[in-house]
C-alpha cells in the first residue's frame, strides 16, 4: 500500500510565518527627517516632546497611542494573521496595513490629542496655542517602515 502525502496548503502557512517572524515593524519618527530650519532631526525633537526635558513638560504621544489602542491593535493584527494562514495576504501587505493604521492613531493622536498646554511665553512666541503642532514637520514625519 502506498501512502501519499498531499500538502493542502500547510507549507505555504509554515512559510508565511517564518516570513512574518524575520520582520521587524517600526512605527514612528524614522531616521532622516529634519527640522524646518535642519538644526535637528524630528527623531530628537519627538523624543524631547515624548519624555519631556528641562522646562519642557512630557507630551507622550507615540507611547500614549499604543496605550491607548493597544486591544484594537491587537484585533487587527490577529484578523491580518488568519489572513495570511488563509493566504488572503502576505506578511508584508499585513504587516504595512498595521504601520499605516498605527501611524494614523499617531498622528490623531498629535493633532487632537489632551496634552499639558503650553506656558504663555510659547503661545506668545508661537502665536498659537496648540501642543506639538508648529509646523506640522513633526506629524507628517510619523510613518511606518518594515525591515
Amino acid at each position: 500500500m502506498n501512502v501519499k502525502d498531499i500538502d493542502l496548503g500547510w507549507e505555504k502557512i509554515i512559510k508565511n510565518m517564518k516570513t512574518l517572524d524575520k520582520k521587524v515593524l517600526k512605527v514612528g519618527i524614522q531616521e532622516g527627517d529634519m527640522s524646518a530650519d535642519g538644526k535637528n532631526t524630528m527623531a530628537y525633537i519627538g523624543s524631547i516632546h515624548e519624555y519631556g526635558a528641562e522646562h519642557i513638560p512630557q507630551r507622550s504621544f507615540i507611547r500614549s497611542t499604543l496605550d491607548d489602542n493597544s486591544s484594537q491593535i491587537a484585533n487587527l493584527s490577529g484578523q491580518l494573521g488568519a489572513k495570511i494562514i488563509e493566504g488572503k495576504q502576505t506578511p508584508e501587505q499585513a504587516l504595512n496595513l498595521i504601520g499605516l493604521k498605527v501611524a494614523g492613531m499617531i498622528q490623531e493622536k498629535i493633532t487632537d490629542g489632551n496634552f499639558t498646554p503650553l506656558s504663555p511665553a510659547t503661545v506668545r512666541a508661537k502665536g498659537d496655542n496648540k501642543p506639538l503642532i508648529d509646523t506640522g514637520r513633526m506629524r507628517a514625519s510619523i510613518k511606518h517602515k518594515l525591515e
